[in-house]
């Protein structure tokens, strides 16, 4: 630990000023003693060189400033009684105070305008500040800072341990490495995040070169102190602008770096468990669990600290996109810290104005596409918790002018002029990448924003209180999917005949039976009545499931977007076949469009799968753990009503089984059976208990996007 080097006259080494007039005993390192930033102090720690040197106050003043010992309380915290604890100033929707200069009145220093961001057309703030110029003023949006509030010096302490954070550049890239190697993303591409974690490793080792204990602490929160100035900025674009230059202007921000760091924390809920590098020793955390925590924990205070400075920019929508689904994947989707993340991101969609899909004449082609891609995010994300929430969206189509992203690959996008125009060259005239081994993984935004598009419609027909014409709204539901589905390109559109080669084809079809199972639930909670096209749908969605997996096993894994299918796709339409399987067994009724065995073998794997794949206890395990229960049970009571006079459907007893007990509410689930393949009276009170819990069968858990 570096200490000062003067000496006192008796060949001490001297104590800063508040240890000294606190009569404790300092450490004597620099520039801050552990003492001062301990007791959060670190703006006072100086050395004084000839402390006795300075004029004496006037004794009878000072008598009269000085505070009263506060009495000794059984806390340990350090009080000073003359000054409340300002606790109003913390909260997120109360301003913090404005510093003002010496030689400035308060008037002259409230005299700035406010940071605006998108206003409407119904916005009566528009009139006011639209015509700035003409009174000597610019607009207040063009190169404007937002953030004239004073940094709490704490703030400026934890965002120093969350730069330290970059520390582990080389363990980020590993993880990003096998992220990519399974899904590019949506906004926060290979080459950008490349960047990113390039230039803020270079920062880094710039900032502690050099540098060993306490002079490192006292390096890092300099930088600190620096990021909460670039944050405050506006970002300045230019059309010409290369990747490089931009991330040169982003990377030392808060939201950039809160991005970065929940970005690689994210993809260790998407990696296979089973990868090398989530097994390192050294890592952040200590292991994978402890990782996912201190990276969503620098995320929300990344984000803090941006809110508190009040600025709207790209990296801040992107870093919010990714909280939401982080939060989903940590906490599950019903967890409602999701859901107000969600709202975060469309009020700053709305206020950047990229629901509007007009081209800013600033930004660079990459950009522009890169927010093409973010909106889309937000919108598919939004689209999905709506749906598995059962609550209207937030972002919805008929405010929005939503444009398709173009379907080139990320390095086309960043690429120079004569690379990029060559590659929208081979665009179709609809927009689409036909060229050979392409694979959609470009067109992924562009399906996506195409589903989400009839997901909103069929949540229009479902949370609508008051329908006039509800079969003409499926049947158009239904014919726009349909032409949908012929307009795509060849290597998206699936058949049986394709299916085993084609992935992308794969997962989209996967999609659109999904969207045909919401629809026919749709329709029978609304009529009354049960429809033939739920339960068909259902048998194809575990069918085709099931045909995935068993390829993906052949070749040696299954990979994470076919582990989310199964839970989130597969799971509401095995609870429909388990409910159906257990009705007509009750009934003795038998359908030549139900094929029993079937139905009996695909749950049966299907059971097997879901407890294979997904055997930690993580976001929406509950759920997971429920659903596999009751399919279960419902097997069970189906199979082997004869073997004892009463079936008991027992949990696990062992907190360290596999699948762990869940305390469900409802009577025990017991069933007598007095004679051979018949269900009695009591049975009912199964389908009671199945009909009691809301499992929401037809909300959607698919995997958010990031």
């Amino acid at each position: 630990m570096a200490t000062t080097g003067n000496l006192r006259k008796n060949g001490q080494q001297p104590s800063c000023e508040p240890c000294r007039t606190s009569k404790l005993r300092c450490d004597h390192a620099v520039p801050v003693c552990q003492r001062c930033i301990a007791r959060q102090r670190t703006d006072q720690c100086i050395y004084h060189p000839c402390p006795l040197t300075k004029p004496r106050e006037n004794r009878q003043r000072k008598a009269q400033s000085r505070p009263q010992r506060a009495r000794r309380t059984t806390t340990s915290i350090e009080i000073e009684p003359d000054k409340l604890y300002d606790w109003t100033s913390k909260a997120p929707s109360v301003p913090a105070h404005k510093s003002i200069a010496q030689n400035q009145t308060p008037n002259e220093g409230e005299e700035s305008f406010p940071s605006l961001s998108f206003l409407g057309p119904t916005s009566h703030s528009r009139d006011f500040f639209e015509n700035l110029k003409h009174f000597g003023r610019e607009s207040p949006t063009d190169g404007s800072t937002a953030g004239t509030a004073a940094v709490d010096p704490r703030d400026v302490e934890v965002g120093a341990q969350i730069l330290a954070l970059l520390e582990y550049a080389s363990f980020y890239r590993e993880l990003l490495d096998r992220r990519f190697e399974l899904y590019h993303g949506m906004y926060f591409g290979p080459p950008l995040a490349w960047e990113v974690l390039a230039r803020l490793k270079g920062l880094y080792q710039e900032c502690i070169r050099g540098s060993t204990g306490a002079g490192r602490q006292g390096r890092l929160l300099e930088w600190s102190r620096s990021i909460f100035q670039n944050t405050a900025t506006a970002i300045e674009t230019h059309p010409e602008m290369t990747l490089k230059e931009y991330v040169d202007v982003i990377a030392p921000r808060w939201d950039t770096i809160g991005t970065l760091l929940g970005f690689v924390g994210r993809a260790t809920y998407q990696i296979s468990p089973n990868e090398a590098v989530l097994r390192q020793e050294g890592m952040p955390g200590k292991d994978k669990e402890g990782f996912r925590k201190i990276s969503l924990a620098a995320l929300d205070m990344c984000l803090q600290f941006s809110h508190n400075l009040g600025i709207t920019s790209d990296p801040l929508a992107w870093a919010t996109i990714l909280l939401t689904t982080f939060l989903a994947d940590m906490h599950g989707p019903t967890d409602s810290r999701a859901s107000k993340a969600d709202g975060d991101v469309a009020t700053i969609i709305f206020a950047l104005g990229l629901h509007q899909g007009k081209v800013d004449e600033r930004a660079p082609f990459f950009l522009s596409e890169i927010r093409s891609r973010a909106i889309v995010a937000a919108y598919f994300n939004d689209k999905e918790l709506a749906t598995f929430l059962g609550r209207p969206p937030r972002i919805c189509r008929r405010y929005c002018n939503l444009q398709p992203p173009v379907d080139l690959a990320w390095e086309d996008v960043v690429a120079d002029a004569p690379v990029r125009d060559a590659a929208l060259q081979r665009l179709s005239p609809d927009g689409w990448d036909m060229q050979e081994g392409s694979g959609g993984e470009s067109s992924k935004a562009r399906v996506l924003l195409l589903m989400s598009i009839l997901r909103e419609m069929i949540l229009e027909v479902s949370l609508c209180y008051n329908i006039d014409d509800l079969q003409g709204m499926v049947k158009k539901i239904r014919q726009e999917a349909n032409e949908l589905r012929v307009g795509l390109p060849t290597f998206l559109q699936w058949s049986p005949e394709t299916g085993n080669t084609q992935p992308a084809a794969a997962s989209l079809h996967l999609e659109f039976l999904f969207q045909e199972l919401l629809l026919s639930q749709t329709v029978a909670k609304r009529t009354g009545e049960a429809t033939d096209s739920c339960i068909d749908a259902s048998r194809q969605i575990i069918s085709h499931i099931l045909n995935i997996i068993s390829k993906q096993v052949r070749l040696g894994s299954v990979d994470y977007l076919t582990c989310n299918d199964l839970s989130y796709i597969g799971l509401p339409a095995a609870g429909v076949l388990s409910k159906e399987l257990l009705r007509q067994s009750h009934t003795h009724s038998i359908s030549p469009s139900f094929p029993r065995a079937e139905v009996i073998q695909n749950l049966t794997i299907f059971a097997a799968h879901l407890e294979t794949f997904f055997p930690d206890r993580e976001g929406d395990h509950e759920t997971r753990t429920r659903g596999l229960w009751f399919i279960r049970s419902v097997l069970d009571a189906v199979l082997s009503p004869q073997n004892t006079g009463t079936v008991s459907i027992s949990q696990p007893e062992s907190s360290n089984d596999l699948i762990p007990a869940v305390q469900l509410p409802g009577p025990p689930v017991t069933t007598a059976q007095p004679e051979p393949h018949a269900l009695d009276e009591r049975e009912l009170d199964f389908a009671a208990l199945w009909e009691d819990i809301d499992f929401d069968w037809d909300g959607d858990r698919r995997v958010f996007l990031s």
